[in-house]
């Protein structure tokens, strides 16, 4: 065992074990060293053999046989750490696996025959004709794999799509993930995989759903009843998907009323997002909020109805769950301090009066800075409240559940929010506003001094800060004031 022999060895260890560490390791990129480690392998073992008598009558092919390989294992890596390697780290793109194989197949072709004439003294001539005759049988013998090889480098011409990209052809649809010399693979939202032949590909329709760019538009429709506006429906859609935070706010969203049906009016809602991955879930993410908007508002989604003589018991039904429901919601407002000012007799007929709301987990009950006259009790579920800071982003300052309130500063004053109600689940709130808060401090004026000491010194207990516990009389005085003009007292 020579030097040289030993030196091929330990070149053909090193090269494994680097191509097994980099498979393991995502800080070491994976390079092409197949050819070069069978370059060093046949290097070795001529070492040892070359003594051999039948080895030295192939000596001068086995010079040949290793010039060829190496010459392929230096275009193979010259082309990984030129173009594969910066495409792939700087730019996010990744070559085609047919783009790479025709142009290295090209490159290895010449290289073999410059090998031959040069280092074997061959006559090209001669092997040429052999070879075209031999690619003339090949290609009748093959002629599906050469039409779908041949597809797809036309698919790659052209550029119809790329890997990332959604798609859909005939029946199939998903992202594209892979396209090699016999097919283009895609990968279904049920991760599934799917082989699509470049043949049929080239020659059938396919939809692109990521070109021109990534932006998509997104169709819903929705029956609704006869009774609601067409300007109010669509002021509530768009407030639920401005709320959403995958629709896009330009292009500007779309309602638009398609026909007038035998049960319902029928709008069809149009938006843009970016994301079709997503596209199902997107859909569901507004149809859910669709129906906790719609609700809120008294607007119902019609069915066909048939009234029958015990359509009474069902309103008695319903009259006596109103009641049972305003009886708890009375016992909560008792365990407020802004209503412990009021009689008894004004909380049971807020109580009875009172809004009832449901939001979708995810929804926005009130948004900071936006204009308000009113306040929200939570009757069930929980919530977040959420403060926007001048460059320090949006920040999470508590959790609020069944029975606490906020608002009264905008159902008092007017105020602007103060900050943002987020709902963490499914939540159902009482809605107190001006218009039914107002019947009271009309018909009552002097309960504003007692609104007024109350908030006053629940201000004062949340802020805790005795800078601003200068002269509760002034507080006091000022807010009862702006009490008096809020109600137009």
């Amino acid at each position: 065992m020579n030097g040289t022999g030993l030196l091929m060895i330990g070149g053909v260890l090193l090269l494994s074990s680097y191509m097994l560490l980099a498979k393991r390791s995502r800080f070491l990129p994976a390079l092409p060293l197949g050819f070069l480690i069978v370059y060093f392998a046949i290097q070795a073992i001529y070492q040892f053999v070359d003594h051999l008598p039948i080895v030295a009558e192939f000596d001068k092919w086995i010079g040949v046989a290793s010039a060829v390989i190496l010459s392929w294992a230096v275009v193979r890596l010259t082309f990984a750490l030129l173009i594969e390697l910066p495409l792939k780290y700087w730019k996010q793109i990744e070559i085609p696996h047919i783009t790479r194989d025709f142009i290295l197949l090209i490159c290895f072709v010449v290289l073999f025959f410059i090998v031959l004439r040069t280092r074997g003294d061959v006559n090209l001539a001669g092997l040429i004709t052999t070879s075209a005759a031999l690619t003339v049988v090949l290609g009748l013998a093959a002629q599906t794999t050469l039409g779908n090889f041949f597809s797809g480098l036309v698919l790659q011409m052209e550029h119809p799509f790329s890997i990332g990209d959604w798609i859909t052809y005939g029946s199939h649809t998903g992202q594209v993930i892979g396209i090699t010399w016999k097919s283009t693979r895609i990968i279904t939202r049920d991760n599934v995989l799917i082989y699509l032949p470049n043949n049929e590909l080239s020659n059938g329709i396919l939809v692109n759903y990521s070109k021109p760019d990534r932006r998509v538009v997104c169709r819903l429709n929705i029956g609704l009843e006869y009774s609601a506006p067409p300007n109010k429906i669509r002021q509530v859609i768009l407030d639920v998907l401005k709320q959403h935070p995958t629709v896009l706010s330009k292009p500007r969203p779309q309602i638009r009323l398609i026909s007038f049906d035998d049960f319902s009016i029928n709008y069809e809602v149009r938006f843009w997002y970016n994301n079709y991955a997503r596209d199902p879930q997107i859909k569901a993410d507004i149809n859910d909020r669709l129906w906790y908007a719609l609700r809120r508002n008294g607007i119902n989604i019609p069915f066909p109805i048939r009234d029958t003589q015990h359509a009474h018991i069902e309103r008695r039904y319903k009259l006596q769950e109103r009641k049972q429901l305003s009886m708890q919601i009375e016992a909560m407002l008792e365990k407020i301090p802004l209503f412990e000012a009021l009689p008894d007799t004004d909380r049971e007929k807020i109580a009875h009066e009172a809004t009832i709301q449901d939001f979708g987990a995810g929804e926005l009950i009130v948004l900071q800075d936006a204009p308000g006259d009113s306040l929200y009790i939570i009757l069930n579920g929980a919530c977040e409240v959420l403060l926007e800071g001048q460059g320090r982003g949006t920040k999470k300052v508590a959790t609020i559940k069944k029975g606490d309130f906020f608002g009264e500063m905008s159902l008092l004053t007017g105020e602007a929010r103060s900050a943002t109600v987020k709902t963490l689940e499914y939540a159902t709130v009482i809605r107190v506003d001006k218009t039914l808060f107002s019947k009271f401090i009309s018909s009552n004026p002097e309960i504003c001094e007692k609104l007024g000491a109350v908030m006053v010194q629940r201000q004062q207990d949340l802020t805790q800060e005795a800078n601003k516990i200068q002269d509760k009389l002034t507080n006091q005085t000022n807010l009862i004031s702006r009490i008096k003009v809020f109600f137009g007292l």
